[in-house]
C-alpha cells in the first residue's frame, strides 16, 4: 500500500517538473527571435542576456562557419547543450562601420566689440551666480568699452577682466 502511494508521489512530480520544464521551454522559445544576425561565424552566436543557450549545428545546413558576407544557416538553440529550446536562422553579414567625414569650417565675426552670445553660472559656497547678468547684460548686447579702454575683440574684453582683478 505505501509502495502503490509513494510511485503516484513520484509520478505526480514528475509530471510537474515535466510541465514546468514544457513551460519554461515554451517561454524561451517565444522570446527568442526567428532570425539572429551576427558578423562572425555563427557556431559563435551568444546572447548575453541568456548564456545558458548554446549553438547546436544542424546536419545538412549551409555552413554556419562562413565568414562570407550575407550568409545564412539555420541553428538549433540549445539550453545547457542538452534541450532543444528553438531552431533559428543565423545570418551572418559584414560589420557596418560609419566613417565620419567632411571639411570643418567656422565662422569668424567681426564687430566693433564683444557680442554676448551666452551666460554660465559660477557655482561658489553661497550657490550659483551669475556676475554678468547682476551687472545688466543681455544675450545680443555688444560690449565696446570696459573699464573707460574701448573692446574691438573678444580678446581686448578678456584683458579688460583681468586687468580688473575682481574689482567691477
Amino acid at each position: 500500500m505505501h509502495r502503490h502511494k509513494f510511485l503516484r508521489h513520484a509520478a505526480a512530480l514528475l509530471a510537474a517538473a515535466a510541465l514546468l520544464a514544457a513551460v519554461v521551454l515554451a517561454g524561451l522559445a517565444a522570446a527568442l527571435p526567428d532570425t539572429l544576425y551576427t558578423d562572425g561565424p555563427a557556431a559563435e552566436l551568444e546572447i548575453a542576456s541568456m548564456p545558458y543557450l548554446t549553438v547546436k549545428k544542424r546536419q545538412g545546413s549551409v555552413a554556419a562557419d562562413s565568414t562570407t558576407p550575407d550568409t545564412s544557416a539555420n541553428v538549433t538553440l540549445t539550453l545547457f547543450g542538452t534541450l532543444p529550446v528553438k531552431t533559428v536562422r543565423a545570418v551572418s553579414t559584414e560589420r557596418r562601420i560609419v566613417q565620419v567625414c567632411g571639411t570643418p569650417f567656422g565662422v569668424k565675426l567681426f564687430s566693433d566689440g564683444a557680442l554676448v552670445v551666452a551666460f554660465s553660472d559660477r557655482y561658489t559656497a553661497l550657490g550659483s551666480e551669475n556676475p554678468a547678468k547682476a551687472a545688466g547684460l543681455r544675450l545680443g548686447d555688444l560690449i565696446v568699452s570696459a573699464n573707460g579702454r574701448p573692446v574691438r575683440s573678444n580678446e581686448d574684453l578678456t584683458a579688460a577682466i583681468q586687468a580688473a582683478g575682481g574689482a567691477p
